[in-house]
């Protein structure tokens, strides 16, 4: 080792046989360890296995050492652990900072789409309430019915691009709302059918027990909106008009009026018939009907004939666990100068609470001056 090189000392330190400065070959000292330059413990003879200096010439071998050296010094004092954590982190913001984006773009997107389409089902309903407020009779139900033509298609329009939403930008906390949202137009759909249906089977109706079929048709309309409201969660931004779920309501007024109006016309084109003779033949039905309100048998006979008398079955009349409330006179047919056909119907109630009609029809004839009734039927219709 060379007195006037710095370098032999540093050399020999870092366990080397040679100074890597001025290749003077440097003393065997035997240590069982060494500080390395980043400050490690390091057996002195750790380069040996690889950089032997046999067979190499000082510089070739200093060169080496300078080679391995260097290659210590940088990745010993970095270190490759923290660098591949680094680069993971890095990549962990870049995934996860990439899926927000686009599980708020999704989430923009659907919001969106549904707005447009929530908002073209309640056109749809303003043109459907609208037309059904200028209705004013059934003489309006066929122009009526024409315009809901267009109503109906574009329902279904709306139907097929709500079914068509791209699952894939559905988020997850909106699917139940998604589902009620499609439920609510196949709803609407089917309400307008019913309606359509309705109208053209008004003609067929005869008696006001039928009108029942006008009942509560908008109840699975407004119970499929309010399951769809608690799905909502602030995604609709619109309201759906009420209104629309009692449009049946309306439509069965229009219909009562159309059966009170069929009725007086069929009344109207009865042939002759003089209008006393047709007052004092509903007043012996109107008289009867109230004796036997009153369970009065002696006072039913007084508007009976002979015949009828003795063929009418009171155990008939008055058995059974029910209880007449009411009656009214629904026709008076003319059959001729001596005969009236007159229907009542009469209002009943069982022991426990229910409620049904019943309708009588009497012949009702002239004897001795006097309109008695002649035949009654225990159920007409």
């Amino acid at each position: 080792m060379k007195d006037n090189c710095s370098k032999c000392v540093e050399s020999r330190n870092l366990g080397l046989k040679f100074c890597r400065h001025c290749g003077e070959i440097l003393e065997n000292e035997k240590k069982e360890s060494q500080p390395t330059v980043d400050g490690a413990v390091e057996k002195s003879d750790n380069l040996e296995p690889e950089f032997s200096a046999k067979g190499m010439s000082p510089e070739k071998f200093r060169e080496e050492v300078e080679k391995r050296v260097e290659h210590k010094g940088s990745f010993g004092k970095i270190g490759i652990t923290p660098i591949l954590l680094a680069v993971s982190i890095g990549v962990i913001l870049i995934l996860g900072g990439a899926l927000i984006y686009s599980r708020s773009k999704n989430t923009s997107d659907y919001t969106s789409q549904v707005n447009n389409l929530w908002r073209d089902f309640i056109e749809q309903a303003d043109k459907l309430n609208t037309r059904t407020n200028k209705l004013v009779n059934v003489a309006d139900l066929s122009d009526y019915e024409n315009d809901l033509g267009p109503i109906g298609r574009e329902v279904k329009n709306i139907n097929f691009d709500l079914d068509d939403i791209d699952s894939s930008i559905v988020p997850n906390e909106y699917e139940d709302l998604q589902d009620r949202l499609i439920d609510f137009g196949d709803e609407l759909d089917g309400y307008i059918e019913r309606i359509k249906f309705l109208i053209r089977s008004l003609d067929q109706i005869e008696k006001e027990e039928e009108l029942k079929v006008f009942d509560n048709k908008g109840d699975d309309l407004e119970q499929s909106y309010d399951d769809l409201i608690l799905a909502n969660d602030g995604v609709l931004k619109k309201s759906f008009p009420r209104e629309t779920f009692k449009i049946v309501d309306n439509l069965k007024l229009i219909a009562v009026k159309y059966l009170e109006d069929k009725l007086a016309e069929e009344e109207d084109k009865e042939e002759g018939g003089d209008a006393v003779d047709r007052v004092a033949a509903q007043e012996s039905v109107k008289g009867f009907m109230d004796a036997y309100l009153l369970n009065d048998e002696s006072q039913m006979k007084e508007f009976m004939t002979t015949e009828a008398i003795n063929e009418f079955s009171y155990d008939y009349w008055f058995a059974g666990d029910f209880e007449t409330l009411d009656y009214r006179v629904l026709s008076t047919n003319y059959i001729d100068v001596s005969s009236f056909e007159i229907v009542a119907r009469e209002q009943d109630e069982t022991s426990d609470g229910y409620k049904y009609t019943v309708d009588r029809l009497f012949k009702v004839i002239k004897a001795d001056d006097k309109w008695l009734i002649d035949v009654v039927s225990y159920s007409y219709g």
